[in-house]
């Protein structure tokens, strides 16, 4: 073969390998994204109400403070309408609640979660610095128990331990 011959074959090579090379990045990325999720939800308890008595849930799995952001969502089925004022939940009575939410961790240490996300469907809860509105939960501890309650009865269709870092989905 000659040196000619070998040339026109590297550059066809190189030709044909530029669309393969195309292809599997763009089929990799897609495929990411479909697997990749930046959420990590667990399920603390499903079908519950809600009521003005503690209801302390017993985690099988520990909820950790993973990720940069941690939220406990309550969706809930109890009819209600988001009231923006108050943080709270307008019930058809017209009374509006808000739940309280405590975690508990492995040495019985109890940290109050306070409402910042409200929508039509759900109630989210974090633990903030009251003064720099950081999310300050306390990082490598295991929370084994959660405790629930609210001034009147709702029913939560799902409540969930909801993390993630804000660069993965910015």
């Amino acid at each position: 073969m000659t040196g000619r011959t070998k040339d026109t074959l590297l550059i066809a090579g190189m030709i044909c390998l530029i669309p393969l090379v195309v292809f599997v990045t763009v089929v990799a990325s897609n495929l990411y994204r479909s697997i990749f999720n930046p959420y990590l939800d667990y399920d603390v308890a499903r079908d519950v109400t809600i009521s003005s008595d503690w209801v302390e849930i017993t985690l099988e799995r520990p909820l950790e403070a993973e990720r940069q952001i941690q939220y406990l969502i309550i969706d809930i089925t109890t009819p209600y309408k988001p009231d923006y004022q108050s943080w709270g939940l307008r019930l058809s009575d017209g009374s509006v609640v808000t739940p309280q939410i405590q975690l508990v961790d492995e040495q019985g240490n109890v940290y109050d979660l306070t409402h910042n996300a409200l929508d039509e469907k759900s109630i989210g809860f974090s633990k903030r610095d009251p003064v720099s509105h950081a999310i300050d939960l306390p990082k490598g501890r295991k929370y084994p128990k959660v405790r629930i309650r609210c001034d009147k009865p709702i029913h939560c269709s799902r409540i969930y331990w909801h993390c993630y870092n804000q660069w993965d989905v910015s």
